[in-house]
């Protein structure tokens, strides 16, 4: 069975609880009587109505009374569940408000289980959702393609803006394998050594101790 902490909006819900006897307020009422109209629920305040499935004393001849919702009488945000004696003489009146969530504890993170929040592996560490239904082998062979096969794009930002990291090693790889200076410029070239791909601005031609990109 599984777990209904907390109760699920629009789901079936039971709990226990016991009623107090009328004869001696010390004491809950064993065995207690129930009848149709003991027992009704309202919705978020609406109007009450007969609980649909009777409550029972259960184990029989106890104390304790199981009461269940079914999902229609829980598709609220809050569920009142009164309890008035109709013959008015065996127990007295109770009410109980059941506040809903839309989740459960169950459907929290749990190990290799889909449609939850997150996937979190027997072993603690998480699973990204977006590779649930990948197999480990698919998701290796997409990080070798992607560090020994998959080829950086041929662009990098414009002046004054922060580089990806693909943008940020292919400007570093030409910066350090394509580049000529002329005068107070220095052009970095693409990987075919011959078309601009950044250019820079030295503080002297001779001797620079500071360059600035231009372009």
């Amino acid at each position: 069975m599984s777990s209904q902490v907390t109760p699920k909006k629009n789901a079936a819900y039971s709990f226990y609880c016991a009623l107090t006897s009328q004869a001696n307020t010390n004491v809950f009422q064993a065995s207690a009587t129930l009848t149709t109209g003991d027992v009704k629920v309202s919705v978020d305040g609406a109007a009450l109505g007969n609980i649909t499935t009777l409550p029972v004393v259960t184990p029989a001849a106890s104390k304790a009374i199981l009461v269940s919702l079914s999902s229609t009488e829980m598709n609220g945000d809050n569920i009142q569940v009164i309890f008035s004696d109709a013959a008015g003489s065996e127990w007295a009146d109770a009410l109980f408000n059941i506040q809903t969530t839309a989740r459960q504890v169950d459907d929290l993170a749990f190990p290799l289980t889909t449609g939850r929040g997150s996937l979190t592996s027997t072993t603690g560490s998480i699973v990204v959702t977006s590779l649930e239904t990948q197999a480990k082998a698919d998701v290796n062979a997409e990080v070798v393609d992607v560090v020994t096969v998959d080829v950086v794009a041929d662009s990098v930002p414009a002046d004054g803006s922060r580089p990806t990291l693909a943008q940020a090693a292919y400007m570093l790889t030409q910066f350090l394998t394509e580049r000529a200076v002329s005068g107070l410029t220095m052009t970095v070239k693409k990987p075919d050594g011959t078309t601009a791909l950044m250019t820079f601005t030295l503080n002297d031609a001779a001797n620079p101790t500071s360059i600035t990109r231009a372009t």
